[in-house]
């Protein structure tokens, strides 16, 4: 009887310590994430591998797909598509507070200046004030950033490649985007005199956004990828991809 009682307590303190592991779907298998970007190569290329890592872990499928920035978390929140990868989790509990963030952030992104006239020289969100800027609608924190600034004009666009022709031409002075998506935008367009400003205006972490139905995964997702930053996956994962450029 003694032996059976040991034994029963045995096995409590083991599921109680393997209950901190991943927790993996009922759904396994049978799901397949739709997981929206609204950014650009090579960012996109490096949020698609990351997120395919961290759901393989839990056991499910991802399918990727490149939209506008805006149309990118709206399907999301709709509930039209599963996941959106990935965004500043402060602005999205302001304008998409229906979303569920995975708390553990899957990569840190830098917005910077882009500018052609080389007498410009931008270090802080202020020395925007002169100047004729653009900013790409999806892009909420610097959408945000830029009106508080309050710049000489304001251009707020759909794409971010529309916004760098505007550059180009001299239709704007200043163009805000992500320091690697900017550079990949520049090189694709073949447009010459561009340069990016140093340093960054901004680095912030970004999250994976979950429609409501998914909140149950939030957990799961966090361990994977905490786990993903321990093994050094996430890290080796990035530079792969970003050696390709």
């Amino acid at each position: 009887m003694n032996r059976i009682f040991f034994l029963f307590i045995l096995t409590s303190l083991f599921s109680t310590i393997f209950a901190e592991t991943i927790d993996i779907p009922a759904e396994k298998n049978k799901l397949i994430v739709n997981i929206n970007t609204g950014f650009h190569p090579p960012i996109s290329d490096i949020l698609d591998k990351l997120s395919e890592e961290a759901f393989n872990q839990i056991g499910m499928k991802t399918k990727f797909q490149l939209l506008p920035a805006e149309r990118s978390v709206k399907l999301v929140a709709q509930g039209i598509d599963d996941a959106e990868c990935c965004r500043i989790v402060k602005i999205m509990e302001q304008y998409y507070p229906e979303l569920i963030p995975v708390n553990e952030s899957l990569y840190d992104v830098t917005f910077s200046a882009f500018v052609k006239d080389p007498t410009i020289k931008i270090a802080h969100w202020n020395d925007l004030q002169p100047y004729n800027v653009g900013v790409v609608k999806g892009y909420k924190i610097t959408v945000v950033k830029a009106k508080e600034v309050n710049p000489e004009k304001l251009i707020i666009l759909d794409n971010a490649n529309s916004m760098m022709n505007m550059l180009d031409l001299g239709r704007i002075d200043i163009a805000i985007l992500g320091f690697e998506d900017g550079l990949d935008i520049i090189q694709k367009l073949g447009i010459k005199g561009i340069k990016v400003q140093e340093p960054p205006l901004l680095q912030k972490p970004l999250h994976i956004m979950l429609n409501n139905k998914h909140k149950h995964l939030s957990k799961p997702l966090e361990i994977s990828i905490k786990q993903m930053k321990k093994e050094g996956t996430l890290k080796d994962l990035t530079d792969k991809i970003l050696n390709q450029y």
